[in-house]
């Protein structure tokens, strides 16, 4: 598929979920909107989005030419994280927040007149999975610090050599 140059009036959202794929386009010049669904293709998830931006753009009479934006989101990590079908996960969080995930929510199910009887679940990623990274935005998206791509590539490598098959990434701000 063509790339858009990037300045097109087309604003195309997707989310590929375990059956289907969902496709919205914006024309934000003519203020319309198009909708499709498309099978999903769990072997190559990529195969079911292609389909579908191209089903959108028939639909709404355009080309790749006029899309100026393509956002994507996945619903497939999230089932499978609920699920417990993810192995070897591993995590890549901004420096200083290593430990987010047993920090938690301070909300405890039931009120904290439960809090006695209350096993907070075991981790989704072992602390020894999970990988911090420099670099830092404010609430305002502006980088505070710039982000190290070397981190991140250090990172990337020691999941792999523990044997990690799946990222999750969360940068916080």
């Amino acid at each position: 598929m063509d790339v858009g140059s990037g300045k097109g009036s087309l604003r195309i959202g997707i989310d590929t979920g375990g059956t289907f794929t969902d496709i919205v386009s914006i024309d934000v010049s003519r203020g319309t909107m198009d909708v499709t669904k498309v099978a999903s293709t769990p072997a190559n998830p990529a195969v079911g989005l292609v389909q579908g931006i191209h089903e959108v753009l028939a639909k709404s009479g355009a080309d790749t030419q006029d899309v100026g934006v393509i956002c994507h989101g996945t619903t497939v990590a999230t089932n499978a994280l609920l699920q417990g079908q993810i192995e070897g996960l591993g995590l890549i969080v901004t420096e200083g927040f290593r430990n987010i995930l047993e920090i938690a929510r301070q909300a405890v199910p039931d009120g904290y007149g439960n809090s006695y009887f209350w096993v907070k679940p075991e981790r989704l990623v072992p602390l020894h999975h999970v990988h911090e990274v420099g670099g830092r935005l404010n609430f305002k998206g502006e980088e505070l610090k710039t982000l190290n791509e070397d981190s991140i590539r250090e990172a990337a490598r020691g999941l792999k050599k523990q044997g990690v098959g799946a990222i999750g990434v969360c940068l916080i701000v």
